[in-house]
């Protein structure tokens, strides 16, 4: 019986120390905190996208080039939302997705905007 201890306790070891890694969070786990600084960050993109484009507005006749110039100059702020959400644990797909919805919509919102700046 004493030879079988040993072996057991190894087994143990071993299988504490090669365990599986933590299983990814769902979207539907996140905390108040977490929600509100995917806002900030979501905020924090929109405002930068809106700077950009209005303040270069008279760089170029076509709006949609200086809409899609903007974005390309705060993109970084979308990676690092991104990152902030894969961070946490979620899943690559949520992040993924609600980084392009954030993209979306600030593209929806940016257009018409210039466009009426455009025309005055």
């Amino acid at each position: 019986m004493h030879r079988t201890l040993p072996l057991v306790l190894a087994c143990a070891f071993a299988a504490a120390t090669h365990a599986e890694p933590a299983a990814e969070r769902s979207p539907g786990d996140l905390t108040n905190d977490e929600r509100l600084e995917m806002m900030k960050q979501a905020n924090g993109y929109n405002t930068c996208v809106y700077e950009r484009a209005v303040a270069s507005i008279d760089s170029d006749p076509d709006i949609r080039r200086i809409a899609d110039i903007a974005m390309g100059e705060c993109d970084g702020k979308l990676q690092e939302l991104g990152m902030t959400i894969t961070g946490w644990g979620m899943p690559d797909y949520f992040a993924e997705g609600f980084t392009s919805t954030v993209r979306n919509r600030a593209a929806r919102k940016l257009l018409p905007e210039l466009a009426i700046r455009k025309s005055r």
